[in-house]
Parts: structure tokens; C-alpha cells; sequence
């Protein structure tokens, strides 16, 4: 008697980094004017990250382009250029530490041309975590045929088959952090804008 079973590892893991990722935006109508001011306001930031303690190694450029900006003309029924568009995405990792992101987050908004960035919750080590979810799988899938064996009259001998289908699940909060997220002093309370986010912000696991 053949016994086929089906299992799947759930377990759920409390963040332990922090993600952000940054876009610099700017346009202006001459190339070199764009480029230089792009590479400027990149350079600016990432000096101001180094002042917050960031270190060099954590900050890695995704992406990187110069394209011409073109709009469609109602009138003439046709694209017309319109100047360059400077777009870098960069990105931080560090290890969780709410205190380090709240101070990043309330420098930032300070700043006169801030860059949009978006945070995410997430593993540093994947790799042990799919274990886990692979033995938690099979550890199922093996009470399940011992069930069947059970019910069958049969004894269970040793598994002579398995087939793990590709991981696919992403290791990461469904938690969303905006950066227009509105935090101000309160006079009454003397709570800072760092203080706010991290009285009242826990990512979901």
C-alpha cells in the first residue's frame, strides 16, 4: 500500500532588519544641469546618512539612469521633449532597531529636498528560515501518513519519496510605513517625533 500526502511548514518570525528603499527624483532642462544636480542631492543624503551612523557597506545603488522627459502635446498631436529626468533608487539595510529608524525618519523630514523612501520588516537569514518551514512541512506531511497508516490497519515504513515544491513565500511584514505619515511634538505630552513612532509602532510578524 502506497501513502501519498500533501503538508505545508507555517511559522511565524518577528522581524529582526530593517529595509528602506530610496528614489531621487530631479529634472531640469539641460542634460549636465540634471545629472550634476541628481548626483548632488544622492551624494548630500548619503553623507547625512553616514552622520546618523549608517555605515558605507549598508547603502547599495539599486538603479541608476538620465532620460529625456517628453509630454504629449494636445495641440500638434505628438510627443515634444520637455527637459531630463535624474532617477537613483538606493537602498539601507541594518539591523532592526526602531530607535535608529525613528531618528533617520524625524532627521529626514528636516531636510529642505528629502528623497521618498519606503520601509519594509524583514530576515536577515532567509536560508535558516526555509529550513524550518521545510522540517515543519515534513513533520506534517509524516503525522499524516501515520494517520492514514493508522486508519489503513497498515504499519508505516520509511518515507521513500519526497518532492518539495519551489519556496516562493516572501520572508517579509505585510507592515506598511508611509513617509508622509503625520507625527508632530505634542506640547502636552513632550513626546518627540522619534519618541511617537516608536511608542506607537510594532511590525506585524
Amino acid at each position: 500500500m502506497d501513502i501519498y500526502v500533501n503538508a505545508t511548514g507555517k511559522k511565524y518570525y518577528k522581524p529582526n532588519q530593517i529595509t528602506l528603499n530610496f528614489d531621487f527624483n530631479c529634472k531640469n532642462t539641460d542634460y549636465e544641469a540634471t545629472l550634476s544636480n541628481g548626483v548632488e542631492n544622492v551624494t548630500n543624503y548619503l553623507a547625512f546618512l553616514n552622520k546618523l551612523g549608517f555605515k558605507k557597506e549598508e547603502i547599495k545603488t539599486l538603479s541608476f539612469r538620465v532620460t529625456e522627459s517628453r509630454f504629449y502635446n494636445e495641440t500638434i498631436k505628438k510627443y515634444e521633449k520637455d527637459g531630463y529626468l535624474f532617477q537613483q533608487n538606493v537602498k539601507l539595510k541594518f539591523d532592526y532597531d526602531m530607535e535608529k529608524l525613528s531618528k533617520l525618519m524625524e532627521e529626514t523630514s528636516k531636510l529642505q529636498n528629502p528623497p521618498l523612501y519606503y520601509i519594509s520588516f524583514n530576515l536577515k537569514d532567509n536560508k535558516t528560515a526555509e529550513q524550518d518551514l521545510i522540517s515543519l512541512a515534513y513533520k506534517e506531511a509524516e503525522f499524516q501518513a501515520q494517520a492514514v497508516a493508522n486508519a489503513a490497519g497498515k504499519k508505516l515504513k520509511e518515507c521513500a519519496k519526497i518532492s518539495f515544491e519551489p519556496f516562493t513565500s516572501a520572508l517579509v511584514s505585510p507592515t506598511s510605513f508611509e513617509r508622509d505619515m503625520c507625527f508632530k511634538k505634542s506640547e502636552r505630552f513632550g513626546t518627540s517625533t522619534s519618541e511617537q513612532i516608536q511608542q506607537t509602532f510594532v511590525p506585524e510578524d
